[in-house]
This record gives structure tokens, C-alpha cells and sequence, in this order.
């Protein structure tokens, strides 16, 4: 989405405790669907800032079409239904 550079900057990482947020808008006028993207950025910060507009294909907007989130999804979509996933048994036994 070309957002990494601009909201991740310690390292290359997030902060621990980092999250973010998608919420879905709907336009009362045109009925058209929209999303926004917040940043959580640690647990020292309870401000959850917008960042959409850092989005490259959002072009600055705060709220942007959601045909570009459903784009970035489709080509970051695991290859397997979730049901076929097999995790790593992550216990202390070794």
C-alpha cells in the first residue's frame, strides 16, 4: 500500500503494543462504501491517528474507495482456505 516508510519507524518495525484499525464507511448520499485506516502507535500513545491519506492509491483522502483495500487484499490473501493452515506446535516442550 506504500504506507510502511510513513507510519513504521523504529527499526523497521512497530512499536510493541502497535495496532491498526479498519473501519468501514458507508456515503449516506451515494450509498458507495468507503474505509478509513488508524495507527495505534504503543502503549505509551492512546491516540489512534488516521493514516489513510498516507496511502498511496488513497491520494491523500482521509477515507478512500474500497475497491483499493479490496485490490491490496487480494494480492496479500494467503494461498490456502484457513481451514488448511497447519501451525507450528509452539509449546515449551523440546
Amino acid at each position: 500500500m506504500g504506507i510502511q516508510d510513513k507510519v513504521i519507524h523504529p527499526n523497521g518495525y512497530p512499536a510493541y503494543s502497535a495496532a491498526t484499525f479498519i473501519e468501514l464507511w458507508r456515503n449516506r448520499s451515494s450509498n458507495e462504501p468507503y474505509f478509513k485506516l488508524r495507527y495505534h502507535q504503543n502503549d505509551r500513545n492512546v491516540t489512534f491517528y488516521p493514516i489513510t491519506h498516507a496511502i498511496d492509491a488513497c491520494e491523500g483522502r482521509m477515507y478512500c474507495s474500497l475497491d483499493i483495500f479490496e485490490t491490496f487484499a487480494r494480492k496479500t490473501k494467503p494461498d490456502l482456505p484457513m481451514s488448511e493452515v497447519q501451525f507450528e506446535n509452539f509449546s515449551d516442550e523440546r
